[in-house]
């Protein structure tokens, strides 16, 4: 055999290896939340009797300083939200949140991913709609019911870029989608502190791409069943534990004191992600 030959053999026999060798290399390792999830999951799916349970917060002996220290970050992140939108009520805000809190849950329980979409980030509906088909895969059903009132107060308030926003898919008409300027659909949380959907002009060329990002911190006992492939229910957890939801809207202006516009209306909130 000639050493050209040779040379030919061995490029085809590397050729035939490599997609083998990036498929490898871009394989993503579970993160150890989702593997704790699907080993759960696989535990429960092998349940034979009815199993219950209860959610609670972790308690702490420094409850006391870690309260307070919430409640200063709510009002550090009211009086941003107060600074950046004059028109902000904070009583309107959160009875808006606590609505999208029920909205959400209950399209959820009813598998209305398409209504969630005009919502939600498409990052999130991914997750939403994962948490559902893991279970309907196995002949398996999950329902979640809402037991108690609904508690909402300010948790944190932040900003996020263009860039890092792209990440989470948002749809073309909600004003948050890369180079989708200020247009704003006539969906999402518009009763949030009063926030009309309406056509808002395009942002200026010269304006900084950050959104405001506020962080909602629920509080209500949510009962979850799972029932088996022959409809008998084998789990019951009652669940106590407070949830953190980010909202976001934007752009901002006025880098670098950022701001709502002032002669107009701000947009309307979006459900970013749960923390």
């Amino acid at each position: 055999m000639s050493q050209d030959s040779g040379q030919d053999s061995r490029t085809s026999k590397d050729s035939e290896e490599a997609p083998e060798h990036e498929a490898t290399e871009t394989r993503q390792e579970p993160s150890p939340e989702e593997e704790k999830y699907a080993a759960e999951f696989q535990r429960v799916a092998g349940l034979n009797k009815l199993e219950k349970g209860e959610l609670t917060d972790p308690v702490s002996p420094f409850s006391f300083l870690i309260d307070g220290l919430r409640q200063l970050q709510g009002r550090l992140a009211q009086g941003a939200m107060l600074f950046q939108d004059k028109d902000f009520d904070e009583a309107e805000f959160l009875e808006g949140a606590k609505d999208a809190f029920y909205i959400v849950m209950t399209l959820w329980n009813e598998h209305d991913f398409t209504t969630l979409r005009t919502m939600t980030s498409g990052k999130l509906l991914s997750a939403l709609r994962k948490g559902v088909e893991d279970y309907t895969n196995k002949n398996m059903s999950v329902r979640t019911s809402l037991t108690g009132d609904i508690h909402a107060s300010f948790a944190s308030y932040n900003f996020i870029t263009e860039a890092e926003l792209s990440e989470y898919d948002f749809p073309a008409d909600s004003g948050l989608a890369k180079g989708s300027g200020r247009s704003t659909s006539a969906t999402a949380f518009d009763d949030m502190e009063g926030t009309r959907a309406e056509t808002i002009a395009d942002t200026a060329e010269n304006d900084f791409s950050m959104y405001s990002v506020v962080t909602v911190r629920f509080q209500c006992d949510q009962q979850i069943t799972v029932a088996n492939a022959g409809g008998q229910v084998v789990q019951e957890v009652t669940d106590k534990r407070h949830q953190l939801w980010r909202f976001v809207r934007g752009p901002l202006v006025g880098f670098p004191i950022l701001h709502f516009p002032r002669d107009r209306p701000a947009p309307n909130w979006w459900l970013l992600d749960f923390v």
